[in-house]
């Protein structure tokens, strides 16, 4: 669960409709905390880009030669440079948003600073398959939230939802964000890490990835219900 004391003024501070349920890094995880609570008392949603941490990283649009393939706005790859995994090296790190359920969901591929797999991808059919060989990767249709404890009592409660009946030992019962995904990478004190939700927004993940393996680092939660307000910034 959350380490570190918090002192009352602090603790009023970091009021919101967000709870910190878990957290490897005191100073990371309230800030982002602080962060996202401002965004959506104040705005309804989170502004991811106008915010530093976000915007230093830039991203531009990849030319997919749209013109004997139109994506009509539901495929839109974005590219930048930075060090994603913490190595001290910078990489390419492609993003990828598509719509097959109808909203955005995105996906990060890495490859080394100097690949010229950009030059490769267009908007054809297999013309994005590239990808999929980058040797880091956050593509996920479920990604699950293994460091927080679920008590007895709420697994038994996720067991009977999830009707298991003679599978429920084989269940994971730990929550997920899943389907339609949003990641933003950021940098905070010289280190990378990635904001990840999904359309719902009740989870929010604070991953680093080290090298080529994704740690999470702090897991954001809320009861209400941020979607009214999803896919835009105020």
């Amino acid at each position: 669960m959350v380490s570190g004391a918090v002192s009352p003024v602090e603790a009023a501070d970091l009021i919101g409709p967000y709870e910190l349920l878990m957290s490897k890094n005191d100073k990371l995880c309230k800030d982002m905390l602080r962060l996202y609570n401002q965004d959506m008392d104040a705005y309804g949603a989170i502004r991811y880009g106008s915010h530093e941490m976000f915007a230093r990283i830039r991203w531009e649009r990849v030319d997919l030669n749209e013109k004997e393939y139109p994506t009509y706005g539901c495929t839109l790859v974005t590219q930048s440079r930075f060090d994603i995994n913490n190595d001290g090296i910078n990489d390419l790190v492609v993003k990828y948003s598509g719509c097959p359920r109808g909203e955005l969901t995105g996906s990060l591929f890495v490859f080394p600073e100097t690949s010229d797999v950009l030059s490769k991808l267009n908007s054809g059919p297999g013309g994005l398959a590239k990808l999929n060989e980058a040797p880091i990767k956050f593509d996920y249709q479920l990604y699950t939230l293994r460091e927080i404890p679920i008590s007895t009592e709420e697994r038994t409660r996720l067991r009977t939802r999830a009707w298991l009946s003679e599978l429920a030992d084989d269940f994971d019962t730990k929550p997920s964000i899943w389907g339609v995904f949003v990641l933003e990478p950021f940098t905070s004190d010289g280190m990378t890490y990635i904001s990840a939700t999904d359309f719902q927004q009740k989870w929010i993940v604070i991953a680093q990835f080290q090298k080529a393996e994704l740690h999470d680092v702090c897991y954001l939660h809320t009861d209400n219900d941020p979607t009214t307000n999803f896919g835009r910034e105020r």
